[in-house]
């Protein structure tokens, strides 16, 4: 579903790399867990992920974040659509280039050149849940 989502300039530089080993996945949440404390930076939504895609897009490219963004929104939508939770892992964003995280993204074979915009942790919820109520008044027209 990524590969398919629209790119800049259809440039299609993106990398996506798929942990889906525990102990790979066990390992990415702890060490961004404790980075992220010591750097103060929000952790959340990794709970117990049977998978884990890394999107990464070459640093030349100006639009690799936006491209990141369309691949995993495309992949959350059809991952809905079999029944499977998704959520997108922000930490990574911000501590992709901060030791210990970024010898780990190294060892799972993102290229030199290449940023982590977006990880996205799939999984089967343990329970449905209830949908949030969508902000109202968020549309405005101009006339």
């Amino acid at each position: 579903a990524g590969y398919h989502a629209p790119s800049g300039h259809n440039m299609q530089t993106w990398r996506f790399t798929v942990l889906t080993r525990q102990p790979d996945i066990v390992e990415l949440k702890e060490v961004t867990r404790q980075t992220a404390e010591r750097n103060k930076v929000h952790f959340y939504g990794f709970e117990n992920p049977q998978a884990v895609i890394l999107i990464s897009n070459d640093d030349r490219n100006a639009a690799g974040c936006q491209d990141a963004s369309c691949a995993a929104e495309n992949i959350m939508l059809a991952a809905a659509s079999y029944g499977i939770g998704s959520v997108w892992l922000n930490p990574l964003m911000t501590l992709r280039g901060v030791e210990p995280v970024k010898s780990l993204l190294d060892r799972y074979g993102i290229p030199a050149g290449h940023t982590v915009w977006a990880a996205v942790a799939l999984g089967y919820p343990v329970s449905g849940g209830a949908a949030l109520q969508k902000k109202e008044n968020v549309v405005f027209f101009v006339e």
